[in-house]
């Protein structure tokens, strides 16, 4: 099953069910994000990481400043 870990406004730790083959891996990290979040695809790019386990993703200062002061989403105390 897909799921998205919030550790930080900035770091998430993503787990999918597609193989790293043709893409497909990268495409559901994609959707599993936009689940998560409640957003559209369009608005999620891979800029680095694209066929490593380790991934940058970018998504605009607007789109993260809308996701992470929404009182839905909630970050792990430390």
């Amino acid at each position: 099953m897909a799921s998205v870990e919030v550790v930080s406004p900035s770091h998430f730790i993503v787990q999918v069910k597609e193989p790293p083959v043709d893409g497909r891996a990268n495409a559901g990290v994609i959707s599993t994000i936009a689940r998560h979040f409640n957003i559209s695809p369009n608005e999620i790019n891979i800029v680095s990481g694209y066929s490593s386990r380790m991934k940058m993703i970018e998504i605009s200062d607007e789109l993260h400043r809308k996701l992470f002061t929404s009182s839905q989403t909630q970050l792990p105390d430390h």
